[in-house]
């Protein structure tokens, strides 16, 4: 997924970005983030994500998008398939959220 954002021409994000709490400790954990845009990359795989993992990662997600997160989802479809339709809107958010369009402050 790494080398699919670096192949589009993204930004280099962070690996595992912690994202931090109310009390300033790390509270979650982005596969591949940009913090500045506040945009993040996840893989999905189908192996570890059975209905309990599920309902935590929709947990999460809310969490993620209530502090002002743009966060996408890549499966394995994306990775092995055609990756640029999602690097291309990865790219848009990072775009977009730099210049402070489309973010909650």
């Amino acid at each position: 997924m790494r080398l699919h954002c670096h192949d589009a021409g993204l930004p280099e994000p962070t690996v595992q970005l912690p994202v931090l709490g109310a009390r300033g400790r790390a509270h979650r954990w982005i596969d591949l983030g940009w913090e500045e845009a506040k945009a993040g990359l996840e893989y999905d795989g189908e192996e570890a994500h059975g209905a309990d993992r599920r309902h935590s990662d929709r947990r999460r997600h809310n969490v993620l998008e209530d502090d002002g997160w743009a966060m996408f989802y890549a499966t394995d479809h994306d990775i092995y398939g055609n990756p640029g339709v999602l690097m291309a809107q990865v790219e848009r958010a990072i775009t977009r959220r730099s210049r402070g369009e489309g973010r909650a402050r």
